[in-house]
């Protein structure tokens, strides 16, 4: 399992990328937390859990980098 936190101005986005088994591809989730004064707060703004309903990554940086994608979008929607 891998992961990436990004900063976003007043938001923070959070992906997990995993295999659950080796040879199928990667598996990924994403989500949206505001910040406030650099404490995050724990209701999210945007969450999946199944990014495009389990589609699978031959990598993890390709699952990782789609997931922070839709965590950008995300936060310009709730801008």
């Amino acid at each position: 399992m891998r992961f990436e936190d990004r900063d976003d101005g007043e938001y923070r986005i959070h992906a997990d990328s995993l295999e659950p088994r080796a040879g199928q591809g990667h598996l990924v989730a994403v989500i949206v937390y505001r910040s406030q004064g650099g404490k995050l707060d724990a209701r999210a703004v945007y969450r999946d859990m199944q990014v495009s309903d389990g589609h699978r990554w031959p990598t993890s940086d390709q699952s990782l980098q789609y997931a922070l994608l839709l965590g950008a979008r995300a936060v310009a929607v709730e801008r």
